[in-house]
């Protein structure tokens, strides 16, 4: 089982995991922060890097260190997609060589989003923020990718969920496979989860051992809303044994069981 951050060292390459939510706070020490990220690539020492990746985002300016650290390494550098790379992941990938898509996996796009206290101006100046962030967004993907930046802000406004054929055809991966790793567990923020695609949901429940896939056609990319009645938490025991807990699927969200 993959922890949310882990390295493993091999004499011919390094494999550095993102599994969960990315940069640390306050209220969540358990994240990937960048440092930790960044600690790893000096560790790889020239080695080339493999970086698997199954996370719902986070921290737009932790995933920009990580981004640069990676796109400036000097040996090369793979991404493999296991299950999810949305928001802040979803351009961490653009910094790999090479980067390679699960054929079941999912990749989501989205404009920055912020939390603000303070008067009219303060307030102006935070609008302004996102919007300078999200061009430096769609600047990453329109060069990883085969389309003005124009394009790719139009679907990060849209809030735009790619499967592995979707993701390949607007340039943001190179290639799919169907041999990379099972994605054992997966728990992802309710606030992601809102919205979410039944034919994505269906995808990365499948990848937890005790999924429950959602009935219901699975064909399209985007744009399915949730069923209404149910809860939208993703409920947690909160106990130590974590990483023994399973998902179902209910009316288009994931359920931590």
């Amino acid at each position: 089982m993959r922890n949310w951050f882990s390295i493993t060292n091999k004499a011919e390459a390094v494999t550095i995991d993102i599994y969960g939510p990315i940069g640390k706070s306050w209220f969540d020490d358990d994240a990937v922060g960048a440092q930790d990220v960044l600690d790893a690539i000096r560790e790889a020492d020239g080695r080339p890097i493999d970086l698997h990746v199954n996370s719902e985002g986070g921290s737009v300016f932790d995933a920009f260190a990580i981004f640069t650290a990676l796109r400036d390494y000097k040996a090369p550098v793979t991404a493999y997609v296991d299950g999810l790379a949305a928001s802040a992941a979803s351009y961490i990938i653009a910094a790999a060589d090479r980067t390679v898509m699960s054929d079941v996996a999912w990749l989501m796009i989205h404009e920055a989003s912020g939390m603000v206290w303070g008067n009219k101006h303060e307030l102006a100046r935070e609008m302004e923020l996102l919007d300078n962030i999200d061009k430096t967004i769609a600047a990453i993907y329109a060069k990883k990718g085969d389309q003005p930046a124009e394009v790719y802000a139009e679907l990060m406004e849209a809030e735009t969920w790619l499967d592995a054929e979707g993701a390949r055809g607007w340039g943001l991966v190179d290639e799919i496979s169907e041999a990379l790793p099972k994605v054992a567990r997966a728990s992802y923020a309710e606030q992601l989860m809102d919205g979410v695609p039944a034919a994505a949901v269906a995808a990365l429940a499948e990848q937890s051992e005790q999924a429950t896939p959602p009935e219901g056609d699975t064909e399209g990319v985007m744009e399915q809303e949730p069923e209404e009645g149910c809860d939208d938490a993703i409920q947690e025991d909160g106990g130590d044994d974590a990483q023994e807990r399973g998902f179902a699927v209910l009316g288009g969200h994931v359920y931590e069981i």
